[in-house]
């Protein structure tokens, strides 16, 4: 088994053999844009191995069951971990104007490094 990483692109004109390279040959594709993974094909046995239980959600839908989109975390787990992220934050003493002010810095460090030229067009001082 090989990891083969390809760029979206070349999955897109690549598709018909690297499909064939993960049902024969059992190798896993890893697709990137822009650098960044997207996403990952698997053989069909290791998929079934997985237990999708605990991240997919069926929703009824116009008659027709969709799997929910994004992960699904039991609302027990969910109070949990902002139970624990709640204490966390309280005892380094971080603020709700501190954290706020953290992640809009975090969000334009993030606008500048992937998007320059949008953010030189759009920032303000």
């Amino acid at each position: 088994m090989a990891v083969v990483t390809v760029s979206a692109e070349n999955f897109r004109r690549e598709l018909s053999r690297l499909l064939n390279r993960v049902g024969y040959s059992g190798d896993h594709v890893l697709v990137k844009r822009h650098g960044e993974e997207i996403a990952v094909v698997v053989p069909v046995d290791l998929y079934q191995e997985l237990d999708l239980s605990r991240w997919a959600k069926p929703v009824e839908n116009n008659g027709s069951t969709q799997p929910a989109s994004g992960p699904f975390f039991p609302v027990e787990e969910v109070a949990s971990l902002a139970g624990e992220i709640e204490a966390a934050r309280v005892d380094a003493g971080i603020s709700y104007e501190m954290l706020s002010e953290g992640l809009r810095a975090e969000r334009l460090r993030t606008l500048r490094e992937k998007y320059p030229d949008y953010a030189a067009r759009h920032e303000t001082s």
